[in-house]
């Protein structure tokens, strides 16, 4: 890497930020730094692109996003809705439809198995209630019981157009292809990069909570990330217990979610460098 010349090195995460110092000094190349650099001070770096929620201080090098930088825009979208389309072409006649994208276990919280199961039978009835079709995704992490659960409820059901269990025959279209086709998307809540994705895509979306274990406590930062997309109405948390009201009120246009335009901080934060 110290033999190659660069205008700008690109990392992301405090594990690479070391080396981005390194290999940006010997070039004298502009360094930009996606994420919290650990202990490298953040004037080490030309840009930085923090989330809000490792409440970045206010530096002039330093640009917020909201949530995960992300591909997610138009031209994903329709390349990955024709992608998906052209891998199953019965997908070219939904007019109406509930993406759902199903997370896993992380090192601090496990998924509540029995929540969600119920606000998997919400969705069903309400889909039914409103002709809407269902594609679904699970993710690796997703736990066997669920996923079994999971297949049971859906495998058979009418509506369901698409069924992904990711640790059995995945594909790489398969989240982009949902977030084109949907209107509503519903994630559970323990990815924050699959709810920027869904947040970016312009769906209207609902984050159900059902972590338990140590949890995202309300000094987190995954709990901070929520509740700041919460108050900037680009999502919508919700429990398993109040998800069809959630949905009949998504349903019938009484509320909406906002986009989450965090390309805009990440096109400053090139330009900066620049």
């Amino acid at each position: 890497l110290c033999k190659l010349k660069s205008d700008f090195v690109i990392s992301c995460g405090s594990s690479l930020a070391g080396l981005n110092f390194i290999v940006a000094s010997e070039s004298k190349a502009k360094g930009i730094c996606i994420l919290k650099p650990g202990l490298l001070p953040l004037g080490r770096f030309k840009a930085v692109i923090m989330p809000a929620h490792d409440n970045p201080p206010q530096k002039k090098n330093v640009f917020i996003t909201l949530g995960s930088p992300n591909l997610v825009d138009e031209q994903y979208l329709a390349e990955k809705k024709s992608a998906l389309i052209k891998r199953l072409p019965q997908l070219s006649s939904i007019k109406s439809a509930i993406g759902i994208l199903i997370g896993g276990n992380t090192k601090d919280t496990d998924l509540d198995v029995q929540s969600l199961n119920a606000a998997l039978d919400t969705v069903k009835k309400k889909a039914e209630e409103a002709s809407a079709d269902i594609l679904l995704t699970t993710s690796r992490r997703t736990p066997a019981e669920l996923v079994s659960s999971i297949k049971e409820k859906f495998s058979a059901f009418p509506r369901t157009k698409l069924l992904v269990i990711a640790n059995e025959n995945n594909f790489p279209e398969a989240m982009g292809g949902i977030l084109a086709l949907s209107k509503i998307v519903i994630a559970t809540e323990d990815s924050i990069s699959m709810i920027s994705e869904a947040a970016s895509s312009g769906n209207s979306v609902i984050v159900i909570r059902s972590a338990q274990g140590r949890g995202f406590k309300s000094a987190s930062r995954h709990d901070r990330f929520l509740q700041k997309l919460q108050s900037e109405e680009m999502i919508i948390l919700t429990d398993a217990s109040h998800l069809g009201e959630k949905l009949d009120a998504l349903m019938q246009g009484k509320i909406k979610t906002r986009r989450l335009a965090d390309r805009e901080a990440v096109t400053r934060a090139v330009d900066f460098a620049i």
